[in-house]
């Protein structure tokens, strides 16, 4: 890859006033090669451009919108991570049925175009983070502002690496802006996370304070911070097979959970409408709106002709997901074998099916009706659906619908998973039956049922429970990948995902599910050969 290093002002406007995003150090991806080259051209007054908090806050914003405007960066990140997460399914031929089927290799297009995204993020906020590592001794001498806009810079370049390192493993780590031809070596797993983990540390040290009642999302805080750690040191304890990790990651959720920073909306149909924007369940929140942001979500996962007559709904959901589901002993009586007038009476088993899925049948604008999975007797109507990026408001492809990257829920079963681990299910269930009962409409309903010891007796029964419980919670908001592998290859193939996937009996249609691959390198992507084979650091 060949990176120019190039300064890019643009004007941009945003519910009638003109905002000024100062890319700085954008790293524009001109070529295949594997150096990173200074432009000649390139000069920036970086004592102007950090001169006051107004300037540095724009640069920040432009490194921000990487995020929020790149496609590969949002909705074609989306796009890859579904299908190779396993739980949602990308229709296509060549590259895209082997990330359905989890082959993975290193001349595969879309996770070349996901690992470029990423760089040119990180070696933005390399800029940021340099200039005041190099003009500051400590940061106590800087005011509230720059410590925000400081602090979120080393947010966001530790949720990069967090994505990275889990996607492939072993990457490079550059630390440092792109200048002059480099060949970064690929740093080990446990130096990345010891990275993710400083950087996540100072932003912590910098965000400001959140006040502990929770209040609509405004960006990162203090709090944010330790949430992000606690699946960060749960990532390494389960993927890595670092076990005494179990007891940091609870430190951090307690912190969360014990701020009052955060709650769950009271309606989760609430939270998957536009009314759920930044909310006060959201912990990191990727913005969207109707006239910057056109790599949006609501085009990758709504069907064409449901809200506009343009090409969407390129993420469909696995049908054993749905049955799955409804199958759960701890939902409902439905059984593998039921019928679709079953299915039909026992449809209260968890509102979140209704509020998550677009299944059976949906009306497009032009009033024409189409059925989809499990209402469709044909192999083409055997994927359906995720509702969560809805907009009635959709004119074109552009979205209000936020990414909801990070969310109290999340914290809470995430913190049930800690318990079972370090103490067994006991105490375990407080956690997990928060969100069940949200899920029911605030206890109002009956499913889904609350999780005990009669349940749930085991920490083995629990720790297959909440896997699954997370993706009927978090499905579709960009965990598949890493919710599939987080507990290593082996629950992966022998307790988890896979099993019920190749084994998949479907109850409704007569069709075959491709299997997919347990070889032993379906735990990361493939570094992209155009790196691979340009980075002299590279073997």
């Amino acid at each position: 890859m060949k990176y120019s290093v190039i300064d890019i002002t643009k004007k941009i406007i945003i519910e009638t006033k003109i905002y000024f995003l100062i890319f700085i150090s954008v790293i524009i991806f001109t070529s295949c090669e594997d150096t990173l080259i200074e432009d000649p051209n390139f000069s920036v007054d970086a004592a102007k451009i950090f001169s006051t908090e107004e300037r540095a806050q724009l640069a920040l914003q432009g490194a921000l919108s990487q995020l929020e405007n790149n496609f590969w960066a949002n909705q074609g990140y989306h796009q890859l991570i579904a299908p190779a997460g396993g739980f949602l399914y990308r229709p296509g031929s060549g590259h895209i049925s082997e990330y359905n089927n989890f082959i993975f290799k290193d001349n595969q297009p879309w996770p070349e175009n996901v690992w470029d995204s990423n760089y040119q993020v990180i070696y933005s906020l390399n800029v940021i983070i340099k200039y005041f590592e190099d003009n500051y001794e400590n940061y106590e001498s800087l005011t509230d502002g720059f410590k925000n806009i400081l602090g979120t810079a080393h947010f966001l370049r530790a949720y990069e690496y967090f994505k990275l390192v889990r996607l492939w493993g072993q990457v490079p780590m550059p630390l440092e802006p792109a200048v002059g031809i480099t060949h970064t070596p690929l740093s080990t797993e446990v130096d990345i996370y010891e990275m993710i983990i400083s950087d996540f540390e100072q932003a912590k040290n910098l965000l400001p304070e959140g006040s502990g009642v929770p209040k609509k999302y405004q960006g990162p805080i203090k709090t944010a911070a330790d949430a992000f750690l606690a699946k960060v040191y749960a990532t390494q304890a389960g993927w890595l097979n670092m076990p005494s990790l179990w007891e940091k990651a609870k430190i951090h959720a307690d912190i969360v959970i014990n701020s009052n920073d955060y709650k769950l909306l009271d309606d989760i149909a609430v939270l998957h409408s536009t009314a759920g924007r930044n909310s006060e369940e959201a912990i990191f929140e990727l913005q969207s709106n109707y006239v910057v942001n056109l790599n949006n979500l609501s085009q990758a996962y709504n069907p064409q002709g449901l809200e506009v007559d343009i090409f969407g709904g390129y993420i469909r959901v696995q049908p054993w997901m749905w049955t799955q589901q409804l199958g759960d002993d701890l939902y409902s009586d439905y059984t593998k074998n039921a019928t679709t007038d079953k299915i039909t009476e026992v449809r209260d088993h968890d509102p979140r099916v209704d509020i998550t899925y677009i299944d059976s049948t949906f009306t497009k604008i032009n009033g024409t009706s189409s059925s989809i999975y499990p209402k469709a007797k044909w192999a083409s109507g055997a994927y359906f659906y995720v509702a969560k990026y809805l907009d009635p408001n959709r004119t074109s492809s552009a979205s209000s619908r936020n990414w909801k990257v990070l969310r109290y829920a999340d914290i809470l079963l995430l913190r049930a998973e800690i318990e079972n681990e370090l103490n067994g299910p006991a105490d375990a269930f407080q956690y997990v039956n928060q969100v069940l009962d949200r899920a029911r409409a605030n206890g109002k309903g009956v499913y889904p049922l609350s999780w005990d010891l009669v349940k749930v007796p085991s920490k083995e029964d629990f720790r297959k429970k909440i896997a699954w419980e997370r993706m009927y919670e978090l499905i579709g908001e960009g965990h598949e990948f890493y919710e599939a592998r987080r507990r290593g290859k082996d629950f992966l193939v022998n307790d988890f995902l896979i099993p019920v996937h190749n084994n998949f009996n479907d109850p409704i249609l007569s069709t075959t599910y491709r299997t997919k691959s347990t070889d032993d390198d379906i735990m990361h992507l493939v570094i992209p050969l155009s790196e691979s084979s340009n980075n002299n650091s590279i073997d």
